[in-house]
């Protein structure tokens, strides 16, 4: 199979996840049963892998299936046979995520926060039980409510703990306070509860990365995998409407395209880059921050650490950047949310408070959720 060819077997096969998903949202179900139909949906979605291609995880750093592998097929051809040996291929379902509780997301009024992450992971033990006859595929994992069940074990205990959840929580905490939602200090456990609802996750690649090693993933294929998903990410973002949408910088510069052919040398990573280092006064400037667009809408540079005032100072090299489209969404990018050092205390109130200015000082610019 050509590239060519793989790239329209995904296309065809996005498309018709697409025309399923918009029959959902033209129902008359309730936008929680809709959302569990969807993440339904979205779990039924697969890719094979030829396991000998799988194995070479245990000896990778990046986890990312690069879809356009010789050994990565969106559908079996011919000869081909799924099964456990080096020369088989194994059967990876997509995971979901969408809002840890779709009926507290959902609920009018509510104050809601997107996140937007890279890729779900499938670690060692998943593998070698489907290799044991255990399981029949990889992934088809409902994330949302897993980790909605896990609770306050999902932020510091075990197994279970997952860093980039738990800081994400964390900082949608700092947000909820600053925005007046009331915490009880004796209850963790409830509090943590409370921040999921507002919460709505969703991942530029629902096929679970192979993390046999290492937990990092591949930006390069990250990006191919969001012009086949590109459509779908939109469609989800615009089902799941948020007062906010949050991300990292790498994340956010993904979706970073069309900016002036005069900078015929800068990145999107560059851009990014670019905003968090320079001062608002340079890079709204008419030399400084370049035309660019997400999702075919213009942005433009927002508020930086340079011209908002907020009491927290960051302990972190990295800073913060934010851009509103012209339909006054919000975007903000950080360092990774998973990174311990970036990540400390100091700088999780840091985000949260910097992200609660921003939504303070500019919200005449937000328009009212419609539900």
């Amino acid at each position: 199979m050509t590239i060519e060819e793989k790239t329209k077997a995904y296309k065809i096969k996005v498309n018709k996840l697409i025309k399923e998903i918009e029959e959902i949202l033209n129902s008359h179900l309730s936008k929680s049963k809709q959302s569990d139909k969807i993440t339904a949906r979205l779990r039924e979605e697969y890719i094979f892998a030829k396991n000998s291609y799988i194995k070479k995880f245990n000896n990778a750093s990046l986890v990312t299936i690069d879809p356009y592998s010789e050994n990565v097929k969106p559908e079996l051809e011919e000869g081909d046979i799924e099964g456990t040996e080096d020369d088989e291929y194994s059967k990876i379902h997509a995971n979901s995520f969408g809002p840890f509780n779709p009926v507290e997301y959902f609920k009018k009024g509510n104050f809601r926060i997107l996140w937007i992450l890279k890729e779900p992971y499938v670690k060692n033990g998943e593998y070698e039980a489907l290799i044991a006859g255990l399981r029949e595929f990889l992934g088809w994992h409902d994330q949302g409510y897993e980790y909605y069940r896990a609770g306050w074990k999902t932020i510091n205990y075990g197994e279970e703990r997952n860093p980039t959840i738990a800081n994400l929580i964390k900082i949608s905490k700092v947000i909820l306070g600053k925005q007046g939602e009331i915490f009880n200090e004796n209850d963790e456990g409830k509090n943590i509860e409370l921040v999921m609802n507002h919460i709505c996750i969703i991942e530029v690649n629902h096929f679970p990365g192979l993390a046999l090693k290492g937990t990092d993933s591949d930006n390069g294929l990250l990006k191919d995998w969001l012009e086949i998903n590109n459509a779908l990410i939109n469609l989800l973002i615009e089902f799941y409407k948020s007062n906010i949408y949050i991300t990292n910088r790498e994340i956010l510069s993904l979706y970073v395209e069309g900016y002036d052919i005069d900078y015929d040398k800068i990145t999107a990573v560059d851009i990014i880059n670019f905003m968090t280092s320079k001062p608002f006064e340079i890079t709204s400037s008419k030399n400084g921050y370049p035309s660019a667009k997400i999702f075919g809408k213009k942005i433009k540079p927002y508020f930086n650490e340079g011209n908002i005032s907020i009491n927290e100072k960051r302990n972190t090299k990295y800073g913060p950047v934010a851009i509103y489209d012209i339909l006054n969404k919000l975007w903000v990018g950080w360092y990774h949310t998973s990174a311990r050092n970036e990540m400390s205390d100091i700088n999780i109130q840091y985000i949260g408070s910097w992200i609660n200015e921003l939504i303070k000082n500019q919200n005449r610019k937000i328009k009212p959720l419609r539900v």
